[in-house]
């Protein structure tokens, strides 16, 4: 009986998770998604060229957005981040990454603010050739100016 129990859960969350995934978006909705994906792209070709300028230069962020990486104590500085993961040598020690899917889960505009929360998965391959994919949960805020979504901040988790 357990095991049925166990079953019969599985098989819910599955068919909840695949309902909010099915779900219909607003034409803004779907500009926030872009933008994320957007983003995600010039995130990989600054890995490919080792420079963070391409991300920020399509992906504008508030000077004092913070980002709050679940695992660590405390949210940081966005801007900050990538000078940490620089010196660090983090950041470029990754040999290729790429991102394989962006699920949201909510999406809530309010005037010129948006709020989503998503699920992302991603590819990565280190300098010693090996390959991970993982995935993350995502909570972000963005704010529409100039007609660009931009960072104010937001959590990732693994």
């Amino acid at each position: 009986m357990k095991g049925a129990s166990a079953v019969f859960c599985a098989v819910l969350l599955v068919l909840l998770a695949g309902s909010a995934m099915a779900q219909e978006w607003s034409a803004e909705q779907k500009e926030v998604i872009a933008h994320i994906k957007t983003c995600w792209d010039a995130n990989v070709r600054a890995y490919q060229e080792k420079n963070s300028d391409p991300f920020f230069a399509a992906c504008p962020c508030e000077k004092d957005a913070y980002w709050w990486v679940a695992s660590e104590g405390a949210p940081r500085q966005f801007m900050n981040l990538t000078a940490r993961l620089t010196a660090e040598d983090l950041l470029w020690s990754i040999k290729r990454q790429n991102w394989l899917d962006l699920r949201p889960l909510s999406i809530k505009i309010d005037g010129d603010l948006a709020l989503i929360y998503y699920y992302s998965t991603w590819i990565v391959e280190n300098y010693r050739g090996e390959i991970s994919q993982f995935e993350q949960k995502h909570f972000e805020v963005y704010r529409k100016k100039n007609g660009r979504w931009t960072f104010l901040g937001g959590m990732v988790a693994q």
